[in-house]
């Protein structure tokens, strides 16, 4: 073989083997991520929507984010949107610029709407701190484009309610709205700027009533009164906008018979800290129950995914097919009189080599790869204390291997068990425990005897949350920063599951659905909360009311509970 045909089996293999794992890899994401660009008379603006999978038509959430954000700091919002079952749209738009900012939302409205993803009768609008100030701005000016539910998050008063209030104000020419003079319009700017600068909105001595002009005949806001169901989230602690602006807002709201929920969050500031992707979690599920009442639930959905070998298995076929054809081409060759050459016997020496190296390879592979993927039993027992465990983690295989709990299970579940525990505990974590806690409370999977939880738990919980503790020294800092984790990702369903699901046969007391589904009741809560202590190396259990606990400082103490607890309507506000 030619070097010319030696690189074009190489490029092809390289080629197929990217293209490959590029396959396998976007099979494994449940989200599709959609770029666009919407044109307006300032340019162009960037956007994009994360989908679930698979292709469906979704209701829809546009995040606006607030000062010093844009679209690439909006991924974590777009993706726990999208979670929950929306098509979560996020977009760049002009911070400076009033103006600007409502052609720029007209036009991306105009958009959505015109997609087969969106449903434009199921829509909201979540603005975070300029962000909201920026949403119920342009709904006060533009009550005919409004959404299903308006969610403001850290907002403040915005000037358009004063002028709702003002004798001399013009009706827009198109109706439904509310037009100013050019130094209305300027005062109104003033509230775009950074939270907490000069210019921000001035707070109303009484509630005004918000009636604009009367809009046109048949309409679609339907009243000249402000109706748009809201939600308002607020930090007690905001230095930027105090919560009392959102408390007079929300009286506002009231006075004019509007549907509106408020909800100030104890010890919470500005920026939400360290809750805040708790806290759009919750106002996700809140959004998906008001939008969706007939299918309130989040439904995380996975696709499909490919098995990594059929994807790579284009590029070894192609190898073999030109290891064939070299072959057959010896071969003739080797026929032809005067063609061909017999080998060296130190070639055939080295070919033979090669041989039993590949032999012994694909032995030590086959040892590591099959016996895990068989049952616990006498021979895989024996095959795991002779090849496969390290004398480091043999006491701890010795301890779980005498537990009752295998039968019918994988050796590879109880393999991780021994080396994620034994890593993290004896290797990894600050803290040190004592053996009879960490093989009791660490070790063992057996969660709750009286329950079938899984026993195959301890790698996905791991891989999640040990990177976020791994610099903490105490057992109580880790486990504050596993609740908050946990319920970033899942809903803690305030009912009967099993009654309101639409998947009648999903198990929601093993770890691994609860996880993979991202909703449980209150109950499985507790069981994947002790699951993630420990697979963190925090001696965790039940206590005798079924509530999760942790060993700190010597004793058992209750554990943190998870951020918004007291918050469990998920209703959203009535229409």
């Amino acid at each position: 073989m030619n070097a010319d045909r030696k690189g074009l089996v190489l490029g092809g293999f390289v080629g197929l083997l990217l293209a490959g794992a590029l396959v396998w890899a976007r099979s494994q994401d449940p989200f599709r991520r959609v770029e666009f660009s919407v044109r307006t008379d300032d340019g162009k603006m960037a956007g994009m929507v994360v989908l679930p999978k698979p292709a469906r038509s979704c209701p829809v959430i546009v995040y606006v984010h607030g000062a010093r954000g844009s679209l690439l700091t909006d991924g974590r919002e777009l993706r726990q949107s999208a979670e929950l079952g929306f098509a979560a749209v996020g977009f760049d738009y002009s911070q400076t610029n009033g103006a600007a900012f409502d052609r720029q939302f007209s036009a991306l409205l105009e958009y959505v709407r015109q997609q087969p993803w969106a449903r434009p009768d199921r829509i909201a609008w979540i603005g975070f701190s300029q962000g909201a100030q920026n949403t119920l701005s342009y709904l006060l000016k533009h009550p005919q484009a409004r959404p299903q539910l308006l969610v403001r998050i850290g907002g403040g008063w915005v000037n358009e309610l004063d002028l709702f209030n003002r004798k001399d104000r013009k009706e827009l020419k198109d109706g439904g709205g509310l037009t100013t003079d050019k130094t209305e319009r300027g005062k109104a700017a003033t509230n775009m700027v950074e939270p907490g600068s000069p210019g921000r909105g001035t707070r109303p001595t009484e509630s005004p009533r918000l009636v604009g002009p009367a809009p046109s005949p048949g309409g679609p806001n339907g009243s000249a009164n402000y109706q748009t169901p809201t939600l308002l989230v607020h930090g007690e602690r905001d230095d930027f906008f105090p919560a009392s602006d959102a408390r007079k807002l929300a009286a506002v709201l009231s006075s004019n018979d509007a549907p509106v929920d408020l909800k100030i969050l104890p010890g919470m500031g500005h920026s939400l800290d360290q809750n805040r992707p708790a806290v759009i979690r919750v106002v996700g599920e809140y959004a998906k129950a008001h939008l969706m009442p007939e299918q309130p639930q989040p439904e995380f959905t996975r696709p499909p995914r490919y098995p990594f070998w059929v994807c790579v298995a284009p590029a070894f076929l192609w190898v073999g097919f030109w290891a064939a054809k070299k072959r057959k081409n010896r071969i003739k060759e080797a026929e032809t009189p005067g063609q061909g050459t017999r080998p060296t016997r130190f070639e055939v020496g080295l070919r033979v080599a090669a041989v039993g190296l590949a032999i012994l390879a694909l032995g030590q592979t086959a040892l590591h790869l099959v016996p895990p993927r068989m049952e616990v039993s006498t021979v895989t027992l024996r095959i795991a204390r002779d090849r496969l465990i390290p004398a480091k983690w043999k006491e701890d295989f010795e301890v779980l291997a005498g537990l009752p709990i295998w039968k019918g299970q994988k050796l590879g579940t109880l393999l991780t068990q021994v080396e994620l525990a034994n890593y993290t505990v004896r290797e990894l974590v600050n803290w040190k425990l004592d053996d009879a806690i960490y093989r009791e409370f660490v070790l063992s999977p057996v969660i709750d005897p009286k329950l079938d939880t899984g026993l195959d738990w301890r790698r996905p919980l791991w891989e999640f949350f040990y990177p976020r503790i791994r610099r903490e020294q105490t057992t109580e800092a880790a486990a504050q920063i596993v609740v908050r984790g946990l319920r970033e990702r899942i809903t803690i369903w305030p009912r009967d599951i099993r009654l309101v699901t639409s998947t009648a046969t999903r198990n929601f007391r093993l770890v691994t659905s609860i996880w993979e589904q991202h909703i449980t009741d209150a109950e499985g809560f507790e069981l994947i909360y002790v699951a993630a202590l420990r697979s963190v190396g925090v001696p965790a259990r039940l206590d005798s009311r079924r509530q999760a606990e942790f060993w700190d400082t010597g004793q058992w103490q209750p554990v943190p509970r998870p951020p918004l607890s007291q918050w469990t309507d998920l209703q959203g506000p009535a229409k």
